[in-house]
C-alpha cells in the first residue's frame, strides 16, 4: 500500500504542477521561473499534509494560485477533466 501512495503522490503532484504552471504561463506580464520554483517548493510543502490526496484537485489548484498571487484565473475551466457547471444567468434583481 505504501508504493500505491507514493504513486498517486507523485501522479497528484504532476497534475497539480502542470495545471498551476499552465496558469503560470498564460499570467500576463508574470516571472514564470521564479513562479515555478516557488510551486515547487509549496508542493513540497503540500505532499506531507494529510489531505494531499484527499483534497479536491480544483481547490488545491485555486489555492495555490493565490499563493502565488495569480490573479483572475479561472481554475475550473482549465481542469482536464473536471465537469464544469454552465454559469448561471446573472438576475438584474
Amino acid at each position: 500500500a505504501e508504493w500505491a501512495n507514493v504513486t498517486s503522490t507523485y501522479e497528484r503532484r504532476r497534475q497539480i504542477e502542470t495545471t498551476v504552471e499552465h496558469l503560470i504561463r498564460s499570467e500576463p506580464n508574470s516571472d514564470t521561473e521564479r513562479l515555478c520554483d516557488e510551486l515547487d517548493d509549496l508542493l513540497d510543502l503540500e505532499e506531507l499534509t494529510e489531505t494531499f490526496l484527499a483534497e479536491d484537485l480544483a481547490a488545491q489548484v485555486t489555492r495555490l494560485c493565490q499563493a502565488l498571487g495569480l490573479k483572475g484565473i479561472e481554475v475550473l475551466a482549465v481542469l482536464p477533466g473536471t465537469p464544469s457547471e454552465p454559469p448561471a444567468p446573472q438576475s438584474s434583481a
